[in-house]
C-alpha cells in the first residue's frame, strides 16, 4: 500500500521541503508498478474536494527550485483548528460519497498492490 502526492500541476514549494522528488497521475503509478511485476488491486485518488485549495497554495507557494534550505524545515506548520476541523469534515463527506464521484484527480492517490 501507498500513497503519494498527485499532479504536477499541484507541485508548490512544499513538496519541495517534504521531500517529495515528483507528483504522479494514476496511470503513470499504475504503469510504473505494472513494468515492476505488481498487480494492482486498487487505485483511487483521495482529498478530491480540496483541489481548490491545493491549486491555490500552489499559485501562493510556487517552488524557486532552489535547495530547501535548514530553516524551511524549521518552518511552522500548525494549522488554525478551525481550518484542520473544515478539511476533516470536508474529507468525512468525502469518504461518504467517495463511490459516486469520477475518480479522475484528486490532491493524493492510494495505490494497493502486490508482487506477482
Amino acid at each position: 500500500m501507498l500513497t503519494v502526492p498527485s499532479h504536477m500541476w499541484l507541485w508548490n514549494r512544499d513538496d519541495a521541503i517534504a521531500g517529495h522528488k515528483r507528483r504522479y497521475t494514476k496511470k503513470e503509478l499504475i504503469n510504473k508498478l505494472k513494468v515492476n511485476g505488481f498487480e494492482i488491486l486498487k487505485a483511487r485518488y483521495f482529498f478530491i474536494g480540496i483541489i481548490p485549495l491545493l491549486f491555490f497554495r500552489t499559485i501562493l507557494n510556487k517552488d524557486d527550485k532552489s535547495e530547501v534550505k535548514e530553516i524551511e524545515f524549521s518552518n511552522d506548520i500548525s494549522m488554525n483548528s478551525v481550518l484542520s476541523n473544515v478539511l476533516l469534515f470536508i474529507s468525512r463527506v468525502e469518504n461518504k460519497i467517495s463511490h459516486l464521484l469520477p475518480n479522475i484527480f484528486g490532491g493524493s492517490l492510494l495505490i494497493i498492490a502486490k508482487k506477482k
